[in-house]
């Protein structure tokens, strides 16, 4: 019974913070570019910062507990789908441990904002993800040849209960979305997540696929991975399958190769621009099971500038 005093206490302490002190969240977004092809990621830096005097409590930008989205919305139809709650976000919440609070938000584990401390995070969305492709959704599947689009985050900072009752929002800003040609459409729909490919030399390997990129295709092996990238050669999505290619190579290496093969895919990951850069390695970062060695994994830390 105390337990549940104590607790009941600790919210409304928080919620409290919140009341006092929501609005003076600012959340800014960078876009690594406002042009991409279907299919592609698109990069993002987030920055989400305390102007105000007083510390706000709120829970995590999180997309798996629906906290955080990204809205798109299609001009001038006024339809609008999102991305991130399903799981198709990549890149890594990055919130310093001393930040948690140990009560609760809604459903979530609180954090502090403390006054003039930024948070940095660095995301990418598949627009649209494998997923969408595999559900074919109107939005998507009736999107217009170079569409442009308007498309700003959302992030639910204050509760009632488990109720959001005050949204933080970015400023909204227009990409433009490049047709893929035909044939990689069809090569994309062969490899959604689902669909079985049996054959010589099709059995599962241990190891990283596409998935790692946030690609949920049925690519389960090197070279179910190589037919796959060898047939989309457009964009940033393809650039992604090259990453699988590489971390695959790196986790397959004999031990006398693999230094080489890690050195290989590190170059081609420092050699990313700024946002692309950090949102790929905070992607890494969330995952030691991918062959990479500990000196490689510090790397990447550093990289995806994670600075605890």
């Amino acid at each position: 019974m105390k337990s549940a005093w104590l607790l009941a206490v600790l919210v409304a302490q928080a919620t409290n913070l919140v009341s006092a002190a929501a609005y003076d969240l600012e959340m800014r977004v960078r876009l690594f570019s406002k042009e991409i092809v279907f299919g592609d990621p698109l990069y993002m830096e987030v920055t989400i910062v305390n102007g105000g005097k007083s510390s706000v409590i709120a829970p995590p930008p999180l997309f798996s507990s629906y906290k955080t989205q990204l809205n798109i919305e299609k001009l001038p139809a006024r339809l609008i789908t999102y991305a991130g709650p399903e799981g198709d976000v990549g890149g890594e919440a990055a919130v310093r441990p001393n930040n948690f609070k140990n009560f609760l938000i809604g459903d979530s584990t609180a954090m502090e904002y403390r006054p003039g401390e930024p948070h940095k995070h660095y995301w990418f969305f598949l627009l649209p993800s494998m997923h969408d492709l595999e559900f074919k959704r109107p939005f998507w599947k009736h999107l217009e040849e170079d569409e442009t689009l308007a498309v700003w985050l959302s992030y639910n900072v204050e509760y009632t209960g488990r109720s959001p009752r005050l949204a933080l929002l970015s400023a909204v800003q227009h990409i433009r979305i490049n047709k893929r040609p035909d044939e990689e459409i069809k090569s994309l729909e062969k490899w959604f997540e689902g669909q079985d490919h049996k054959g010589k030399g099709d059995a599962p390997e241990m190891g990283p696929d596409p998935g790692d990129f946030r690609i949920f295709s049925s690519a389960r092996n090197r070279k179910q991975t190589r037919e796959f990238a060898e047939a989309v050669k457009i964009g940033e999505l393809a650039d992604l399958l090259q990453f699988t290619l590489l971390l695959q190579d790196v986790f397959h290496a004999a031990p006398e190769a693999k230094p080489a093969a890690e050195a290989r895919f590190m170059a081609k990951l420092r050699a990313q621009p700024d946002i692309k850069r950090q949102a790929l390695a905070r992607q890494l970062f969330a995952d030691t099971h991918n062959g990479l060695s500990r000196a490689a994994y510090e790397a990447i830390k550093v990289i995806a500038e994670v600075d605890w």
